[in-house]
């Protein structure tokens, strides 16, 4: 115990273990400002009163503390170019353990503890203990450069600073205000690091800034208010396996902000970004969204905010948007990056308006409520959608700017038109360039690639040479029968893990390998992972084997052709090309490589598995219709089975979700596509989109037209019959989410 303060001098002083020095009302070691000291400390220095140190320097210095330091302050250090080194015990009843007043080097070493660091200028920090303030635990009031790999904690804020670099692989928790309270610049959340707080988690308030986030940002010990809040925009970046959650996750003020996502952003805001700035939202598949999308910009701005759609490497999988101009608003261009497959759904009004590019095969859109499209039209950028399939009358849908890759136009011939399950359409883009990759002896070669003697792998084992690759283009508009030839998508994992690696798309009639037998895949369409996609032309190929055999085709055992007498039907054939491909007529006979299968046990059970697996591609099974009522183009309420119609009225739409029974229901012949089932009708008469009556009831087929007859009221009776429709599952609808599939394929 020391009843006067200890004067130090430049040099290396040490204060040895066991010893105490203890001084009331005064700094218990202390050095003039004339002095450089080094003081080691092993021992106990208390300073006396709240004004009082257990080391003060009035200059500059170093201190390295293994021992403990306290008073009303730990350390103070006046002069620049300050460092202090602490493996034990610095803290201050005042809460502040390290005042450096011109800033310096403070490292904090696996053990130490410090009650909280003030620098007022620049202050280096590298802390791998605990750092523990009664009201902010880290403040500066310059540029920092701070590296955390141990734990920043107090009530109100972990860490301000003025700006500079934070590199964080612990935690840094600010209770009540900011966990973070960042000047801008540099800011890595290592992976397994933690930012958080009750109110704001990380506040970024420079410009310029560069956030990149593996860990966690988000509430201390509840949900933040915010996750990130960036006041000057800045560029910020969620790596696969980053959480950014708060009530507002991201958002983003006064200047234009970059978000990339390949990770987990989660609240009801997801990301709110800046009206006037050029905004973009970068998503990586794999990477998920949940909340509100909000770009800043309303369409028509001059500012314009774009997503981009990446992948994530080879196997990326399929990235989903859902809900553009519902949840997803205020971007004005969606842009699809090659190496990826993306889904987007959306709204006519948001859709119609932005531009997208970009869009190849492996995409979709999804235009929801508008109607099924039986045709397209493209004329430039303009993409335009029909009901009808010889495109007669006005368009129901277009797209303003809708382009392919490098922003070139669209092939309609490889767009695929198919219902979604919302009453509106799905469009893909068929690639006949580079096609269904069969597995062989060199590794998947593109069928359009193969080549008389090239050696394909057989699933029966072992390998088999190829005789013969026949193709032909086909216009389904002019064919007799066109769901005899419209291909059929197997989406990728349909049948199981790889099965098949990628879309898959075939003839209605080629024929699929399972459970011992060869099942064409038109009797195994349920309108979800199966599904028959109408469209105005289609390139098959088929390749033959010395006998016939089961190859693996994108992963998936797919039967090898048979010649039963069309050869003919091949482009490449070697006799008369027949008009009208008819892939529906197979002839079986002793040549066969397995039992054919078109019904009965084996169909129905591949059937049920194919349904049961289709959950887990993000599809679901639900008894909503989803039923809306058009008037006039107008959507009105419907209650209790009543309309009230405007004078002058002239048409009425019932537009619902629809399903075909024998898609959705193993063993059921009815192969009519249904919406909902009316009993009761009056003050319309039906005129299309209705099936004929049965049983007091009449079905539509999804958008069923009513003429008014100039009564002020209709009435309708609904009836339930047991429907189930196909919807996209919460996870896949969400914003973004990961549906783990491969990029899409082509048909053969």
């Amino acid at each position: 115990m020391a009843a006067t303060t200890t004067l130090i001098s430049s040099g290396s002083t040490t204060i040895g273990a066991g010893v105490s020095l203890s001084v009331a009302g005064g700094n218990a070691a202390y050095a003039y400002s004339s002095y450089t000291p080094t003081l080691t400390n092993y021992g106990t220095l208390i300073g006396g009163g709240l004004s009082r140190y257990g080391v003060r320097f009035a200059g500059t210095g170093t201190v390295i503390n293994t021992g403990s330091i306290g008073g009303g302050g730990g350390v103070r250090i006046d002069a620049a170019g300050a460092s202090v080194s602490n493996g034990g015990t610095i803290g201050g009843t005042l809460g502040m353990g390290i005042r450096l007043l011109h800033g310096g080097a403070v490292d904090n070493s696996v053990g130490g503890q410090i009650g909280g660091i003030y620098a007022s200028g620049a202050l280096t920090l590298d802390n791998a203990g605990t750092i523990a303030g009664s009201y902010t635990a880290v403040t500066v009031a310059s540029t920092a450069l701070v590296t955390n790999s141990g734990t920043i904690l107090a009530p109100k804020r972990g860490v301000q600073t003025e700006g500079g670099s934070l590199v964080n692989a612990g935690t840094i928790v600010g209770t009540v205000t900011y966990g973070v309270q960042f000047g801008g610049g540099g800011l890595s959340n290592l992976a397994g690091a933690v930012i958080a707080s009750n109110s704001v988690a990380l506040g970024v308030f420079g410009a310029g800034n560069s956030i990149l986030n593996a860990g966690t940002i988000g509430g201390a010990s509840g949900t933040a208010r915010i996750g990130v809040y960036m006041r000057y925009g800045g560029v910020l970046t969620n790596t696969a396996t980053g959480t950014i959650s708060g009530v507002a996750a991201v958002v983003s003020r006064g200047a234009a902000g970059t978000v990339t996502n390949a990770g987990l952003i989660t609240g009801g805001v997801g990301v709110r970004l800046h009206a006037g700035y050029a905004n973009v939202l970068n998503l990586a598949t794999g990477g998920t969204i949940v909340g509100t999308i909000d770009g800043g910009n309303a369409l028509g701005s001059t500012a314009v905010s774009t997503i981009q759609l990446y992948g994530t490497g080879a196997l990326s999988g399929i990235g989903t948007v859902g809900d553009i101009g519902a949840h997803v608003v205020n971007f004005g261009s969606v842009v699809f990056r090659s190496g990826a497959a993306w889904s987007i759904a959306g709204y006519t009004d948001a859709l119609g308006s932005a531009a997208i590019t970009g869009f190849a095969p492996g995409d979709r859109i999804d235009v929801r409520l508008a109607g099924v499209a039986q045709s397209v039209a493209v004329s430039g950028s303009s993409v335009s959608l029909f009901t009808s399939a010889d495109r007669s009358g006005a368009p129901f849908f277009t797209f303003t700017n809708l382009t392919g890759l490098g922003g070139t136009a669209l092939d309609p011939a490889l767009i695929v038109a198919s219902p979604d399950p919302l009453a509106g359409t799905f469009l893909t883009i068929a690639c006949f360039a580079a096609g269904t990759r069969i597995a062989t002896q060199a590794g998947p070669v593109a069928v359009e690639d193969l080549r008389q003697g090239d050696r394909v792998v057989s699933a029966f084992g072992g390998m088999a040479p190829v005789r013969w690759v026949g193709h032909r283009r086909i216009d389904c508009r002019r064919h007799p029968r066109p769901g005899d030839v419209w291909p059929v998508r197997v989406m990728a994992g349909a049948f199981g893990d790889g099965m098949p690696a990628r879309d898959l798309f075939l003839s209605p009639d080629h024929a699929v390998f399972a459970d011992g037998h060869l099942i064409p895949i038109r009797y195994l369409v349920n309108g979800a992972t199966v599904a028959q996609v109408p469209r105005e032309s289609v390139t098959y190929f088929h390749v033959e084997l010395p006998a016939h055999d089961v190859v693996l085709a994108e992963g998936l055992a797919a039967e090898t052709y048979l010649d039963t007498g069309n050869r003919g039907a091949f482009a490449n054939g070697g006799g008369a090309t027949m008009l009208h491909a008819d892939f529906a007529l197979r002839v079986w006979e002793s040549e066969a490589c397995a039992p054919l299968a078109v019904g009965g046990d084996v169909v129905t059970g591949v059937q049920r598995r194919l349904l049961d697996r289709a959950a887990g591609l993000g599809f679901a099974r639900t008894g909503d219709a989803a039923l809306r009522v058009l008037v006039d183009g107008r959507e009105v309420a419907l209650r209790d089975g009543c309309v009230d119609l405007p004078a002058g009225a002239g048409e009425a739409r019932l537009v619902s979700r629809s399903f075909v029974p024998a898609e959705m229901f193993p063993g059921n012949p009815d192969c009519r596509r249904l919406g909902v089932a009316v009993a009761d009708l009056s003050g319309a008469q039906r005129t299309s989109g209705w099936h004929a009556g049965e049983d007091g009831r009449a079905w539509t087929d999804g958008d069923g037209r009513l003429a008014l007859t100039g009564a002020r009221l209709l009435r309708l009776r609904m009836v339930d019959c047991g429907a189930r429709f196909w919807v996209e599952s919460e996870a896949a609808m969400a914003g973004v989410s990961a549906i783990r599939r491969s990029p899409g394929s082509i048909v053969w």
